[in-house]
């Protein structure tokens, strides 16, 4: 069995952030589906998840997000702390790495945004509980 080292949020925009799992008090994940397609060489697994909860420990000030080109973002937001980059509610997928260093990435199933100019998933809840903050995907997993 093999434990998790690191879980990296990806975000609508294709920001990210890379937590150790030690910054998680719990985490669930349940996987809804998978599917394999493609053509030739790029015949893929992919991963598909509408069922995620977890409780991160505590606030990261400046936290490490990044856009495909390596730049820091956040500033355009009001808070561009960990929990209020999380609280924007536009997580797309999870990239779990485990201590053997193989990946799995789970992408969120129903995704719906509010309109068609996007904003936050309606399918994805927070709430800050004793300085901790609590995300919720799909269905209220299980702590």
């Amino acid at each position: 069995m093999s434990k998790v080292k690191t879980i990296e949020i990806v975000f609508e925009n294709s920001e990210s952030v890379l937590l150790d799992a030690d910054q998680f008090e719990w985490f669930h994940l349940s996987c809804t589906e998978h599917t394999v397609s493609g053509r030739g060489y790029y015949i893929n697994k992919s991963l598909w998840t509408n069922n995620v909860g977890f409780l991160l420990k505590e606030n990261n000030q400046e936290p490490d997000n990044y856009n495909l080109e390596g730049e820091k973002l956040g500033s355009w937001l009001d808070d561009s702390s960990l929990f209020g980059r999380m609280k924007y509610g536009d997580i797309t997928q999870f990239h779990i790495t485990y201590d053997n260093d193989e990946t799995e990435v789970y992408f969120v199933d129903e995704y719906e945004e509010p309109s068609r100019y996007g904003g936050p998933n309606k399918n994805q809840r927070y709430e800050e509980l004793d300085g901790k903050l609590k995300v919720t995907i799909g269905n209220e997993p299980e702590e």
